[in-house]
């Protein structure tokens, strides 16, 4: 049935959860690769703290990293890759 749907290249595999692309270069994300992320976003003026996020991206974390530098903060990858060493 998905692959009658006209999507974007990609959109049918990551729905199924069997490839993703980062969100920041557009290249594959493999299982066993360099360390990723999914990201979630959502409205965080929303009163319902139950609801679900809004949208998921998902990144390499070097590329999150990269582009996600704030003026005071960074992503810490010895918290999110405490068991697997850092990237």
């Amino acid at each position: 049935m998905l692959v009658a749907v006209d999507t974007s290249p990609g959109t049918a595999d990551a729905l199924l959860g069997l490839k993703y692309s980062c969100w920041f270069c557009g290249q594959g994300i493999e299982r066993g690769g360099p360390p990723s992320l999914s990201i979630a976003l959502a409205d965080i003026w929303k009163n319902d703290s139950n609801s679900e996020p809004t949208q998921v991206i998902y990144s390499h974390f070097t590329c999150a990293a990269e582009q996600m530098k704030g003026a005071s903060r960074s992503l810490e990858a010895d918290i999110l890759f405490a068991d697997d060493g850092d990237p």
